[in-house]
């Protein structure tokens, strides 16, 4: 797949998945940003946060009929971290919007790569690497 625009960039500040539907005339776009190995800090949620309202607005209500929401997931629950970083992107009674995932210890990836599929940080196409942890 080519790289088209910044929005998408294959970095750290890319959403892990991104789940959209349509149900009478709205769109609704599910965030899912996972961790599996690692803990979620509050400067990375402050950057992920930052991210969105720059594509969705402040609130998340910058296009109409579209809905966004943003879901952390990781095998633990994070608990240091801070609901009022992502105001207006959980509708939880504040309290960030976490579910819990198993999966073994084999995964997959995306990384850059050049067109010829090998990895290069600074490829302009992805491709699935298989990982274990």
């Amino acid at each position: 797949m080519h790289k088209k625009n910044d929005i998408i960039s294959c970095k750290i500040e890319d959403i892990d998945l991104l789940i959209a539907y349509c149900n009478n005339e709205k769109t609704y776009i599910i965030l899912i940003e996972a961790k599996y190995t690692s803990q979620w800090h509050n400067k990375q949620l402050q950057s992920k946060v930052k991210r969105l309202k720059k594509i969705f607005g402040i609130d998340g209500k910058k296009y109409k009929n579209i809905y966004p929401y943003f879901i952390l997931t990781s095998p633990k629950k994070p608990t240091k971290l801070s609901p009022e970083i992502s105001q207006n992107w959980h509708e939880n009674n504040n309290k960030i919007n976490w579910f819990c995932f198993r999966s073994n210890k084999k995964i997959q990836r995306i990384v850059s790569c050049n067109q010829l599929g090998i990895s290069e940080k600074s490829g302009l196409y992805w491709k699935i690497r298989n990982t274990e942890y």
